[in-house]
């Protein structure tokens, strides 16, 4: 399993599925952006982790790709996903952020191996 500790990049792995809300992909583009940029604005990406925001959206981009498989992605908690990174700040980095409870039903399944919230294990 990948666990991604949202911006604390705490890794373990990712899924397919449905739902209201943006596309899987677009989730996921979104997902590494807003991310990625937090990070960088915060000073955790850039010389740190990755050489540029560009390199951490590639991470990302590997990771869904990898963890994905045998989850069922849900739209509608994809955009509560999203509303929760958005509204993350520099204090929340580092840690589990409040978005990574948010984040927890975007990827389900017994297969399951991508955990974006707090949880342990894909459920």
């Amino acid at each position: 399993m990948i666990r991604i500790g949202l911006i604390a990049l705490t890794f373990v792995a990712a899924g397919c599925g449905g739902g209201s809300g943006p596309s899987e992909a677009d989730f996921q583009a979104d997902f590494a952006s807003a991310s990625c940029a937090l990070l960088d604005e915060c000073g955790g990406t850039t010389g740190f982790i990755f050489d540029s925001v560009e390199d951490c959206e590639t991470f990302y981009s590997g990771i869904f790709a990898l963890g994905t498989i045998g989850c069922t992605y849900d739209g509608a908690a994809a955009n509560d996903c999203l509303d929760a990174v958005d509204a993350a700040t520099c204090d929340d980095t580092g840690t589990d952020v409040g978005a990574a409870s948010a984040c927890d039903g975007v990827y389900s399944g017994a297969a399951c191996g991508i955990d974006l919230g707090t949880s342990t294990t894909g459920t």
